[in-house]
């Protein structure tokens, strides 16, 4: 993405057409894959209940006819009936031969599925051989507005045993519908063979809006590093947006035109993008330091190298032109601006990007790299690190355009271990392509932009819809970070978080609804969910902190029962981004026997916030009416001691106890100075 300029049309392509229909479905159940060898995976099952048997409208569901009529091949591979190995009944199908991840056993629905209605679909399946997948069950649909994918499941199969799939999807047809396949596909793999077996399309029965979700906190997923958005080429602040953007504090901001004042929740993004110039410098350092004293990580990309390094002596579009001397002087540029930002402005970056898009040439700053000139060029980077004395930096590569579309730019790098062994995160932006599971080579995985260029919407419609594209990347992609695009904007579009008055749109808050709780260091936990919300559900093992965030895109409220088994908390906080509300914290909710229940608001996200009294004992740190309020939790028998300093030398007993409950709190009244530090420990 290029200053003041959209360059080309950089929409975000979604698997599903929004526009002339609604989408009401994403998948509902989590991925696995990529797990440390710590971590403890528990597979789980999703079911729908209905209060009467409803009609299938699959033909030959669960191939009891000993065939697979009704049902054909979706693109390269073999169907067949199988005896063998079944869920139900004496027959299943099995799919093998498969030659692509979508290639699968399919079942045409066009003039079967009515426009307007809403159907439930499921099936059960198993993998015939090898190591756990994703699977998905897809509905391809084309009308006059094209093809879109208006379901789209996703969940963990394996060899041992079973796995039911499933959601919901409403037809929504523009023109005229000429095709809808149902289809089994497995985005993980391209060649593994698979059972299916007792396929379902029903209407739903019962009553609507309902639904359960169980948080399964001993299955672990991937390790959170933040969401963040960029700063590029902006240089011109306030304090005051600073603090929305970057702290937890409420507090007023004033238009760009000065005219309006307004209220706003302090959203806690961990991360910041900024842009390196050309020459090596940048006009971001104020909002860098500001977003690092309010606890934010700080990463930086070029645009372009210096022209002198470029085919075009142009520092708009071309390419880099390989050569020992070339490598050599960029990389001590670029060590040279981590190293000045260090020693001049205190920043201490947390990753430098080799380029930004290295897949695009455009008519802005921008540069094509070759995947080979990349791997050449890292050791140069490290070398040049090393040696400015800001090793602990790390290499970010390759942050090509689109989600799995050139992330071939990382193979050659990556795939040689001296030069993988100096990368630190693995990187790509969301404009077009899927939301699919890339190959992170053992390193974190970072979505480091997308936006739309389309009229400015900050409704809270548009903020659900980017709450749900970050649901969709951390349970589908597995990604560790996520970032939106422009922070402020240079265009009256909806590359930014905010209009170009300053105002905040809904999708500042629906993100906030992730950043602001789930914090660098939270783990992923498993999620089983009937309910039409999209929920996630994160965990620090060492604080005790946890949230879980459910997004609801329905016009109705959605009344959802949680089972959180595995830890132990008296009571959640909600806090509630609707059209009316910006995380606004609600009343508790009473947790009992480990389980709790809550009506989501329509077209809205609610982040429940608790901290697990059974974990390790631990300190946390928040903002309250009357001061800072201190939180300290862990096991209840321990005596507790808490301090505070100023200069962290001379330490004040502020609090001695030994509770019989946990957790507990108190608040500071006097925290006047502008830096206070908090310590407490605890004795058997």
């Amino acid at each position: 993405m290029g200053k003041k300029s959209n360059g080309k049309s950089r929409i975000k392509s979604p698997r599903w057409h929004r526009g002339d229909r609604a989408i009401v479905f994403r998948a509902k159940l989590e991925i696995m894959s990529r797990m440390t060898s710590t971590a403890l995976s528990i597979l789980f099952w999703m079911f729908c209940s209905t209060a009467a048997p409803a009609q299938n409208l699959v033909t030959n569901p669960g191939f009891e006819t000993g065939n697979t009529s009704g049902w054909f091949a979706f693109g390269s591979c073999t169907i067949s009936a199988e005896s063998s190995v079944v869920h139900s009944g004496q027959y299943a199908a099995l799919v093998s031969n498969r030659t692509a991840t979508w290639n699968g056993i399919a079942q045409q629905l066009e003039g079967v599925l009515q426009p307007g209605q809403t159907y439930n679909v499921s099936a059960w399946l198993q993998l015939a051989s090898g190591t756990n997948q994703t699977m998905s069950l897809t509905v391809q649909q084309v009308d006059a507005s094209g093809t879109s994918y208006p379901l789209y499941t996703a969940s963990p199969v394996t060899t041992n045993g079973w796995t039911q799939i499933g959601g919901t999807f409403t037809l929504l047809v523009s023109g005229t519908l000429s095709s809808l396949i149902l289809y089994a596909e497995m985005p993980s793999s391209a060649n593994i063979a698979y059972y299916i077996d007792d396929v379902s399309v029903t209407q739903p029965n019962g009553a609507p809006g309902a639904g359960q979700c169980t948080v399964d906190w001993a299955s672990v997923f991937q390790r959170i590093d933040g969401f963040g958005a960029s700063s590029a080429w902006d240089g011109n602040w306030t304090t005051n947006q600073a603090d929305m953007f970057f702290s937890t504090n409420s507090g007023k901001g004033t238009t760009v035109d000065g005219t309006t004042n307004f209220a706003f929740n302090g959203v806690g993004l961990s991360l910041l993008r900024n842009r390196i110039a050309p020459d090596g410098t940048t006009v971001e350092t104020n909002i860098m330091q500001w977003a690092q004293q309010r606890g934010a990580r700080v990463w930086s990309t070029p645009w372009s190298p210096p022209a002198i390094y470029k085919n075009t002596n142009s520092v708009n579009g071309g390419n880099f032109v390989s050569s020992p001397a070339n490598y050599q002087g960029y990389a001590n540029q670029l060590a040279g601006y981590v190293a000045s930002m260090k020693t001049n402005y205190g920043v201490n970056l947390y990753a430098v990007s080799v380029q930004n898009e290295p897949d695009e040439s455009t008519t802005y700053e921008s540069c094509l790299w070759t995947a080979q000139q990349i791997h050449d060029f890292v050791p140069y980077l490290a070398a040049a690190l090393t040696n400015a004395g800001v090793a602990s930096t790390q290499i970010m590569l390759p942050e090509d355009s689109n989600w799995n579309y050139d992330y071939s730019l990382a193979t050659t790098a990556m795939t040689d271990p001296s030069t993988a062994a100096q990368v630190g995160i693995v990187a790509a932006h969301d404009y077009g392509g899927s939301d699919a599971i890339l190959n992170n080579y053992g390193k974190p995985l970072w979505e480091t932009e997308v936006s739309t260029s389309d009229t400015f919407d900050g409704s809270i419609s548009n903020g659900v819809y980017w709450a749900g594209q970050v649901y969709d990347l951390l349970t589908i992609a597995q990604v560790n970070a996520w970032h939106y695009w422009w922070l402020i904007p240079y265009a009256t579009d909806n590359e930014s978080l905010v209009d170009t008055n300053g105002n905040p749109a809904k999708r500042l808050y629906t993100l906030g609804n992730y950043s602001r709780f789930v914090r660098p260091g939270f783990y992923r936990v498993g999620v089983s969910n009937n309910s039409p919300a999209l929920i996630t559900a994160f965990r620090d093992s060492v604080s005790g902190n946890f949230a879980i965030v459910a997004v609801n895109d329905e016009t109705n409220d959605l009344q959802v029962a949680f089972s959180i088994t595995g830890l132990s908390t008296p009571t959640l906080t909600p806090w509630v981004t609707s059209a009316t509300l910006s995380l606004s914290n609600q009343a508790p909710v009473g947790v009992t026997n480990s389980a709790f229940s809550y009506d989501l608001p329509p077209v809205s996200v609610v982040t429940f916030t608790g901290v697990d009294a059974s974990a390790s004992p631990g300190l946390n740190i928040s903002a309250g009416g009357n001061g800072v309020i201190l939180t300290i939790h862990g096991p209840a028998g321990m005596q507790y001691t808490l301090y505070s300093s100023t200069d962290l030398s001379t330490w004040q007993e502020v609090l001695t106890t030994n509770p019989p409950t946990m957790p507990i709190s108190w608040t500071d009244t006097n925290a006047s100075p502008s830096s206070k530090f908090y310590s407490a420990q605890y004795v058997p």
